[in-house]
């Protein structure tokens, strides 16, 4: 498992480190973090060939809204090319999510879920986290974002709250975070959002050498559950209540 925060930051590095590994016949599975932009199918099937197993991408959100202001835009149908590819070669993808952005709404959430919903069967993983203010854009240009940042006492996740000035005051704002970040992991497969799942099981199974159909059918019958009927009932909330 490797720890950079991109495995990819440009094509031609990531695909000089695969060649590396693959002509030193080094022969590991291994692991690691990615971006969609600098992604391709053929750099993923490289990536695959030098023993590639496992990739979080950082994808946060499907609004384009809130994609603008965390200075992330990320084409979903290039996002949906680049997850299926994996599912098809046999690449376990995990992708990471943020609720609670400054100005989040349910309309936000409602088209992030339906971009889970659509890729579901293809996603193995989703890592779902609440926004947490730092030291960063929002921060230092507080006014530009229409921000108060303050710090806060009593929090068990941080220091620094926010109101967002033509919207939520702090308490309403954490409140609306912690409710829409429990409704969503509760509406999830239990294994896809399990932080503590079993990573030895996951190089197990990819480490046998059987066929990408084998393996797939594998983790789609034996270990994921494929019921989407409670993320489809909050999908229809958010619906709702965006339309209000």
């Amino acid at each position: 498992m490797f720890m950079n925060t991109t495995i990819n930051p440009s094509t031609k590095i990531s695909s000089e480190f695969a060649k590396q590994l693959i002509n030193s016949k080094i022969n590991i599975k291994w692991c690691d973090c990615a971006n969609f932009k600098n992604m391709t199918t053929e750099l993923l099937d490289l990536l695959k060939e030098s023993g590639c197993v496992k990739l979080v991408f950082g994808f946060e959100t499907a609004s384009k809204f809130l994609q603008e202001k965390i200075n992330k835009k990320i084409s979903l149908s290039h996002a949906e090319k680049i997850i299926k590819h994996s599912y098809k070669i046999g690449i376990w993808i995990d992708i990471t999510l943020l609720c609670g952005l400054p100005y989040e709404t349910y309309e936000d959430l409602y088209l992030t879920l339906c971009f889970i919903k659509k890729n579901y069967k293809y996603l193995r993983g989703i890592n779902l986290n609440r926004f947490i203010m730092k030291m960063n854009d929002y921060y230092f240009h507080q006014e530009k974002y229409k921000l108060k940042i303050f710090k806060i006492n009593n929090n068990p996740y941080t220091t620094l709250g926010f109101d967002e000035l033509e919207g939520n005051k702090w308490k309403n704002k954490w409140q609306f975070t912690e409710d829409v970040y429990q409704e969503i992991i509760k509406s999830l497969d239990p294994i896809r959002v399990n932080y503590l799942r079993p990573v030895n099981q996951i190089f197990r199974i990819f480490s046998n050498d059987i066929s990408i159909n084998r393996l797939n059918d594998y983790i789609d019958n034996k270990i994921l559950n494929q019921n989407t009927s409670k993320l489809d009932l909050l999908i229809k909330k958010y619906k709702n209540l965006s339309n209000k």
